[in-house]
């Protein structure tokens, strides 16, 4: 996983938006509030619509739209340059990284425990899309994965394609896709990675 060096600066504007959006006005020590089970912080796909209800503000450290890189490309079509949102989810998909509330952690556990909906992020969409968990989403999202550089083969995609680990895999500077600047690539290379792939 990867996220923007200014995430510090980036989740009170998020949580702001959340108590927005949820109406969340009176006093909390939650950042977020607590009206929600399941907040979409890093996800594969789930574009805004402007006819639900959404919260959208400004964020500098937002990618530029015309590097935006994802499933579905609808964000850059309800969003500025410089802008992000946050709106009741429709179809996430993908669990980059998300959060639940106390109460949403046990709704979770309880459908887990039935053994329906294969895979979990499948199982969490559906469950958010049929209300049976309050769930928002952030646009575009905070988390993605870090690709590391071509030909380096990590250790979950190894596992997936049932091949050799390269185990100079962080060797090469690679990207992540729609963060602005990688706290990955500062860390390990005094750089900013590139926000979508090397042509």
């Amino acid at each position: 996983m990867d996220w923007d060096v200014s995430i510090r600066h980036q989740a009170p504007l998020i949580a702001k938006a959340v108590r927005e959006l949820t109406k969340q006005t009176k006093h909390t020590r939650a950042p977020y509030g607590l009206s929600w089970d399941v907040l979409w912080m890093g996800h594969c796909s789930d574009p805004p619509n402007l006819e639900d209800p959404h919260v959208i503000f400004d964020d500098p450290n937002s990618i530029a739209l015309k590097d935006y890189h994802g499933i579905n490309r609808h964000v850059s079509t309800v969003l500025e340059e410089g802008q992000r949102s946050v709106h009741f989810s429709r179809e996430p998909l993908c669990t980059f990284a998300y959060a639940v509330t106390a109460e949403g952690a046990k709704k979770v556990l309880r459908l887990a425990m039935q053994g329906k909906g294969g895979a979990f992020d499948l199982m969490l969409l559906q469950a958010c899309r049929d209300k049976v968990f309050e769930c928002i989403t952030v646009n575009p999202e905070v988390f993605d994965p870090y690709h590391p550089a071509e030909g380096a083969t990590s250790e979950v995609f190894a596992a997936d394609h049932n091949t050799t680990i390269d185990h100079d895999v962080g060797g090469a500077m690679g990207w992540t896709d729609n963060i602005k600047n990688s706290a990955r690539c500062a860390a390990l290379f005094g750089s900013t990675c590139p926000s979508v792939a090397p042509p």
